[in-house]
């Protein structure tokens, strides 16, 4: 009989290799990727995905919305992408307007008084867009204009968009230019004269931030706000006036959780959070699951927030391209979507019980 080549054997072992489970984080919080989930449609192909950016869930009927930058832009595509709440074959919504200018932040608003649901996209190119959740644009803001209009807050990179309950108030993140959070009307995207932040220090008297990335409602506080202050890799929470409450920091000695992007709430009592990972080389980007409800209830004054798992997403796929997590979800039956920039990339894990 003859015998197996070296190379014969290499193979076999890779495609052992690739079939083998994928498992992360710590029981209760433990997954396995599924590489079943997230179809791209032919209108949003993968291979035009420059850097996944945000995701949502549509608090209605559990609908997952994507949001991504593409590599190019041509007549037919889209980039805003609707998935069931299974996270199956995706659906391209919207026209050829939410591809330009940097797609970058997209947030979900169940607005009671209208009974129906928004998402409000904030794109690094100095736009933001209100579109109803079949992508229908609403209204449009360009703020190109606050260079000289307002230039003590240029430049202006909108990064989040965070709307507060029962009102007409968004607040909008300036996380890639100077740092800045500022109030708008979310009917007409006027201006209200507030902003907050800046600086581009780690100060909370007076309360800076150095790339305020994300913002997003604590719905378990009531009057409370957190911002993503990546840079400074800590949580900020603030009231819905944007007034300093508390902060906690990131355990450093946990590899991948420098840099969190993003802080999302499931069930009112876990959170998601997905970092870019360590400062300087930011090769083991991560996802910490922490315990929102013990975090929002302790006066943190600065301490470190210690995570109940960690899922590691550069260390196992890196070689696949998911090196930055940028935008994290948690679905009704505790699975996670996360997604990438530089490059990116998409990631379903199921929660093992």
């Amino acid at each position: 009989m003859p015998r197996p080549s070296l190379l014969g054997l290499a193979a076999c072992a890779a495609l052992a290799a690739a079939e083998d489970p994928i498992v992360t984080g710590t029981a209760p919080w433990q997954y396995q990727l599924d590489r079943t989930r997230l179809v791209m449609p032919a209108s949003a192909p993968f291979s035009n995905v420059k850097n996944a950016h945000g995701v949502q869930i549509d608090a209605e009927d559990g609908s997952i919305y994507m949001i991504y930058e593409p590599k190019e832009i041509y007549d037919g595509l889209q980039c805003l992408v609707k998935f069931d709440k299974e996270g199956r074959q995706g659906t391209g919504l919207g026209p050829l307007e939410l591809c330009k200018y940097t797609p970058h932040g997209l947030r979900y608003e169940y607005d009671a008084a209208a009974k129906q649901g928004y998402l409000y996209h904030a794109h690094n190119g100095q736009h933001v867009f209100k579109t109803t959740t079949d992508g229908k644009i609403v209204w449009e803001l360009d703020v190109t204009s606050w260079q000289t209009e307002r230039p003590q807050y240029w430049p202006f990179l909108p990064t989040e968009v965070a709307v507060v309950p029962g009102t007409d108030v968004m607040w909008v993140t300036d996380g890639y230019g100077s740092s800045f959070v500022h109030k708008f009307n979310k009917t007409n995207a006027e201006y209200l004269g507030a902003s907050f932040g800046g600086g581009k220090t780690a100060s909370i008297d007076p309360l800076e931030f150095n790339c305020p990335h994300r913002m997003m409602v604590d719905a378990a506080v009531p009057d409370r706000m957190i911002v993503m202050d990546r840079a400074n890799s800590r949580f900020v929470w603030v009231t819905h006036e944007g007034h300093y409450v508390d902060h906690a920091s990131v355990a450093a000695p946990v590899d991948g959780l420098q840099m969190p992007c993003s802080y999302k709430i499931a069930n009112n009592s876990v959170s998601v959070v997905p970092s870019l990972g360590s400062l300087g080389p930011m090769a083991d980007g991560a996802v910490g699951i922490y315990n929102h409800t013990a975090l929002a209830a302790t006066h943190m004054a600065g301490a470190a927030a210690a995570p109940m798992s960690v899922l590691e997403i550069a260390k196992l796929l890196g070689g696949e391209g998911h090196v930055h997590p940028h935008d994290s979800i948690m679905l009704s039956n505790g699975d996670i979507i996360n997604v990438c920039w530089a490059p990116g990339a998409m990631s379903y894990w199921r929660l093992l019980n």
